[in-house]
């Protein structure tokens, strides 16, 4: 009885690790990526900013009298 549990056992692991192919009605990896968008990127140079109290950014004396 043992062994035939064992057995049985054995040819369930095989058969779970086993491949099967999926097939679906999605489109293909290669036409897929044709029918992605474009992305661009597009960086805005703002300037600078000036503060007169970088004690407001800190919550120590960190910044004390500075500009």
């Amino acid at each position: 009885m043992k062994n035939t549990l064992v057995l049985l056992a054995v040819v369930l692991g095989f058969l779970s690790c086993k491949e099967t192919k999926k097939e679906s009605a999605a489109p293909s990896a290669a036409a897929e990526t044709s029918l992605k968008p474009e992305v661009k990127l597009f960086a805005f140079s703002g300037g600078t900013v000036m503060v007169n109290n970088l004690e407001l950014f800190s919550q120590d004396t960190t910044y004390h009298g500075q500009s």
